[in-house]
């Protein structure tokens, strides 16, 4: 079982149903500024992919598994859960990830 106090990362993937690309994009870029002011993030970053038009990636860094429990739960993350939803093409993919030790 993973301990849930070592830094994790976590790789999200989203793509836009066609004509919801600039929409989706606002969604989730609404949420970079309050997800970084959060204590336990250590980094939190949206990417467009150049190669497939409405497909981005939310890179992030959190001092633990608990940590992104807790970020689950805010208010933020919760408006960007309710809107991105019905834009996507297909459900989010979401990686936790470590380096092995």
């Amino acid at each position: 079982m993973p301990d849930t106090n070592q830094e994790i990362r976590v790789i999200a993937e989203f793509q836009a149903k066609p004509g919801q690309e600039t929409a989706l994009r606002e969604v989730l870029h609404a949420c970079v500024p309050p997800t970084r002011a959060e204590k336990e993030n250590r980094g939190y970053t949206l990417h467009e992919d150049l190669d497939r038009p409405g497909r981005y990636f939310l890179y992030e860094t959190w001092v633990s598994r608990d940590a992104l429990k807790r970020h689950f739960q805010t208010p933020h993350f919760r408006t960007l859960d309710d809107r991105a939803k019905p834009l996507l093409s297909q459900p989010l993919s979401i990686a936790v990830v470590r380096a092995p030790d």
